[in-house]
């Protein structure tokens, strides 16, 4: 077993679900802020969430490799109350026009 699959399990384990959503399928391990593989914080498993396969991948489509905790946040909000995301969209899209 290597270690970053270590990290992920022990991450796994603690949350046992996706903080996101709160599924327990297809469970993933996240880093809570970008790290190069050689920091300490890489394998440190406060910096690591999990989070469900769909959740994992909406968060990479949305912001790339820009890993931090005001991205998940913004993340969970959104999933918690998906209206407030389209009218995010709607008002920013309005709001640039003027």
């Amino acid at each position: 077993m290597s270690y970053l699959s270590d990290w992920a399990e022990k991450v796994m384990h603690r949350d046992s679900k996706c903080v996101i959503c709160g599924s327990k399928n297809s469970l993933e391990a996240h880093h809570v802020f970008k790290v190069n593989k050689y920091d300490d914080a890489y394998l440190d498993i406060n910096n690591g969430i999990t989070l469900c396969k769909g959740c994992h991948e909406m968060y990479h489509e949305r912001y790339g490799l820009d890993c931090n905790l005001k991205n998940l946040l913004d993340l969970k909000r959104d999933m918690a109350n998906p209206s407030y995301a389209k009218l995010k969209v709607k008002y920013d899209h309005v709001h640039n026009q003027m």
